[in-house]
């Protein structure tokens, strides 16, 4: 209960709040008032999230203590002075911000069938298997050439049948997968890396092997060997996606807007 509740009370924002009106005390901490309405509001959003799983009062009140008595360390280490957690500070700020700019927007957006038939033909759900090799991006440009060449030869095995896609990634792969010989099951392009997705959808054939393809993470040999049809994909699922990406577009936008609007000037 505790780690949902904790969960729900950064979700929610149940932040520090110097501003409150009028208030009644429920609680304080070396002199800080935690207010009742405070106190009546987040229950309230709590138990219309989490139904029965929502804490008491009680609960609820401890969880806002503990949290005022953690603010105010924080603000005496003066951590809040930290490049770093200011970069954090700017984001949460940045993205409730957003949320509520755009909040009557993002109600608007909906998606149909043809829409989401159409996302999907784009982005399918696809089944893979990869053969990898771990690079470190500091040491990238000797080790990705090195591990190229590696799998272009592995690549070559393989088309010459001296040994199976399965054994060579179960052999040579750096990941978890190899004991499976390299299946990573099936996935939607929002739970696969983007450049890994992008070569993969464009195998195009169930069977096809990629040439190597670097990422964030190394350097890959990607087989396709699975794309479910759009009966066979959880269409809800899909229509999730279209929205997510209606919402950053809609982001993206607005951005870009304060971007233009403010005065930029560049010294590097």
């Amino acid at each position: 209960m505790k780690t949902v509740l904790v969960a729900f009370l950064l979700a929610i924002g149940a932040f520090h709040s110097p501003h409150a009106s009028a208030v009644t005390e429920a609680a304080t901490v070396n002199g800080k008032v935690i207010s009742q309405e405070l106190l009546n509001s987040v229950y309230l959003d709590q138990y219309k999230a989490l139904g029965a799983a929502a804490a008491s009062k009680k609960d609820l009140l401890e969880e806002l203590i503990r949290r005022e008595a953690t603010f105010q360390a924080a603000k005496q280490s003066k951590i809040e002075d930290e490049a770093t957690v200011q970069l954090q500070i700017q984001t949460v700020i940045n993205n409730a911000f957003i949320e509520k700019s755009l909040s009557s927007e993002f109600a608007k957006l909906s998606v149909n069938d043809d829409e989401a038939r159409a996302f999907y033909e784009k982005n399918p759900e696809i089944r893979t298997s990869q053969i990898f090799i771990s690079v470190q991006s500091n040491n990238a440009s000797e080790l990705q050439q090195k591990a190229i060449g590696r799998l272009n030869q592995i690549l070559k095995d393989i088309r010459t049948q001296k040994i199976t896609f399965s054994e060579a990634a179960q052999r040579y792969s750096e990941d978890a997968s190899a004991r499976n010989g390299g299946d990573l099951g099936y996935r939607t392009r929002d739970f696969i890396e983007p450049t890994f997705y992008a070569n993969a959808v464009k195998l195009g054939r169930v069977g096809e092997i990629s040439s190597p393809v670097v990422t964030i993470y190394g350097v890959h040999l990607i087989r396709l060997t699975g794309k479910k049809t759009w009966r066979e994909t959880d269409q809800n699922k899909v229509k999730r996606l279209v929205i997510d990406e209606k919402r950053r577009k809609l982001i993206d936008s607005f951005v870009a807007g304060l971007k233009d609007k403010a005065k930029v000037k560049i010294s590097l």
